[in-house]
């Protein structure tokens, strides 16, 4: 039962306390804190290295395709199983992808690649991913996508 183990485990404490010198106690136990709060300051500082590089991070074409994404409107739908489809907007798809690109495609750098082996399907499941635009046509994600940079690159032209 839990209740005993942890009436035990108190115990064992309060007896250590008592046997111990109450100002050693005091240094021990700020000595504890101190290494936590270290701990938990050297998380967040990595943590903030790690959403500072989030897209910079990528190759160009690729972090400029998350960018598409991201400003987007449209509704990206991945498929979890059989009736079971997760909505995404623009951002949080775009976040989705950045993270599984850093995880699982740190050492890509090609457009074509990317949206082959990170970017058009689930990992586990091997689902397309697709997009619902707003005016409500569902297409693959590669082919919306592909379409958004080619727009882009047009406007972009002299």
């Amino acid at each position: 039962m839990l209740v005993p183990r942890v009436l035990a485990r108190v115990a064992a404490l309060v007896a250590l306390v008592v046997a111990c010198d109450p100002d050693a106690f005091q240094v021990r136990l700020q000595q504890v804190v101190g290494k936590q709060g270290e701990r938990a300051h050297r998380q967040s500082d990595r943590e903030a290295q790690k959403a500072k590089g989030g897209r910079q991070a990528l190759a160009r074409p690729i972090a400029r395709a998350l960018d598409q994404v991201a400003a987007s409107d449209a509704e990206f739908l991945v498929r979890k199983g059989p009736g079971k489809v997760r909505r995404y907007s623009g951002y949080d798809f775009a976040s989705m992808l950045t993270t599984k690109s850093l995880w699982l495609g740190r050492d890509i750098d090609d457009f074509d690649t990317w949206i082959t082996e990170i970017a058009s399907k689930s990992f586990f499941g091997g689902e397309h991913y697709r997009v619902r635009r707003p005016d409500g046509i569902e297409e693959p994600f590669r082919t919306w996508i592909e379409r958004q940079l080619a727009r882009v690159e047009a406007q972009e032209a002299p």
